[in-house]
């Protein structure tokens, strides 16, 4: 292993291995978004997506009008708070859905795959530490 490396180099890297094992009509983003509305529930707002999914506001707002737009989902404004727009899955956006999560099954078995069984809990928990660590603290303290 070089040690000259940079983190966030390897990281890209496998960034887009992750986004090229993922073979499905949905892109790994739109799958997380799908399935958060999924496992929430029809109706969910874009807080609480973004809260579950750890994906950013601008970005959330991107994927939902993309999935709306192709007709994956449908959003309509809250009775109960006119400033909140829900988000339901339509038939598309469950079929869709079903397909990427076998995607999304390969991918995770071909990525893990090049890691030792022995040493997958820990690539996993050091994944999420970093995902959830200071660096994510400072950004958004920005």
């Amino acid at each position: 292993m070089k040690t000259d490396a940079f983190a966030f180099h390897s990281l890209h890297l496998a960034h887009q291995a992750a986004k090229t094992a993922f073979d499905s009509e949905l892109s790994p983003t739109q799958y997380l978004v799908l399935k958060a509305i999924r496992d929430i529930g029809d109706g969910v707002n874009q807080i609480t997506l973004v809260q579950s999914t750890g994906i950013d506001r601008s970005t959330m707002a991107d994927v939902l009008r993309r999935l709306a737009k192709i007709g994956m989902i449908k959003r309509r404004r809250s009775q109960k708070d006119t400033r909140s727009v829900q988000s339901f899955l339509t038939d598309e956006g469950r079929q869709a859905l079903l397909g990427a999560t076998e995607a999304a099954a390969r991918a995770n078995d071909l990525i893990l795959g090049a890691i030792p069984q022995s040493q997958r809990r820990a690539f996993l928990a050091n994944l999420e530490r970093i995902g959830k660590g200071p660096v994510r603290e400072v950004k958004e303290a920005a």
